[in-house]
């Protein structure tokens, strides 16, 4: 006899159907419709597997930088299909903070650093840090243009600033490591790369930094 007290979460079968269907517009539509964002956190860190992984793909679409903890959390997942979804959420909502310019201005400097005008994107991203400093992709962002520019001291510095405001972002600790490197700073760089590893233990291709670096320091 069957136990009608066991029943799917209506989140896992939101998340099934996404599965068989990837249409996106239709899973954010019904899992907004039945959670908020409060309650997808706590089912992102303390359910099933199947809903935890449906918790957190929500999460990425739904939410913004105030479910960062959450998500930075979800990337040490025991899960990895969890963890690999954090990863593609969190980097999402690091764009979705501040107010709608800001957003708005935060892609545009992004923009302008995906087609190599760094220039242009540290000058604008050093204009808008005088209006808002707590803005922690704005630093992110800017510490790209002036890694790609060789202002290494300067990159360094907003990386700190970076994750000063946002302790989960492994991709600006993986700069600052780089940007270590560039100066000869290798225990530096090795510091940063471990402490990015440590926020996301599957970078593996930085974790094949760490190993060569660890063995030229030996050699």
């Amino acid at each position: 006899m069957l136990d009608k007290s066991v029943r799917t979460p209506k989140l896992d079968l939101h998340y099934q159907q996404y599965l068989r269907d990837e249409n996106s517009t239709r899973f954010i539509n019904s899992v907004s419709n039945f959670y908020c964002t409060a309650t997808l956190e706590k089912l992102a860190l303390q359910s099933q597997r199947m809903t935890r992984r449906a918790a957190t793909l929500a999460l990425g679409f739904l939410s913004d930088i105030r479910s960062n903890e959450v998500l930075g959390r979800c990337l040490r997942d025991r899960d990895r299909a969890v963890r690999m979804l954090a990863d593609h959420g969190i980097r999402q909502i690091w764009f979705r903070d501040g107010d709608d310019n800001e957003r708005a201005a935060i892609r545009k400097i992004s923009r302008l650093n995906q087609r190599h005008h760094y220039a242009q994107a540290a000058n604008l991203s050093e204009k808008l840090l005088t209006k808002n400093s707590q803005l922690s992709e704005l630093w992110n962002q800017r510490a790209i243009a002036l890694y790609s520019l060789s202002e290494y001291e300067e990159a360094i510095e907003c990386c700190q600033e970076t994750v000063f405001l946002n302790r989960f972002h492994f991709l600006t600790v993986v700069g600052m490591a780089n940007a270590y490197l560039q100066l000869e700073n290798v225990p530096a760089a090795l510091e940063s790369f471990r402490l990015a590893v440590d926020i996301n233990p599957d970078l593996e291709i930085i974790r094949m930094q760490i190993s060569q670096l660890e063995k030229s320091c030996e050699e």
